[in-house]
């Protein structure tokens, strides 16, 4: 979003960039916990992934509610 801003992307482009960005650090932040924590880095990695799109989903619906 905040390249959007100063006219490098458009604002969907950001938008779904900025979609991409932060699922993959949520990826990357399970695969993380999941080594610490000695379970299945790839399974927590989508797990945390996962609860992230359930996140987005619910903040997409509730925005087309309004």
């Amino acid at each position: 979003i905040v390249a959007a801003l100063f006219h490098v992307l458009e604002t969907s482009v950001a938008s779904w960039l900025s979609i991409v960005l932060a699922l993959a650090i949520l990826f990357i932040a399970g695969v993380y916990f999941g080594r610490y924590g000695k379970q299945n880095p790839i399974k927590k990695g989508l797990r945390m992934m996962g609860f992230g799109v359930i996140a987005f989903a619910a903040g997409y619906l509730i925005q087309i509610l309004l």
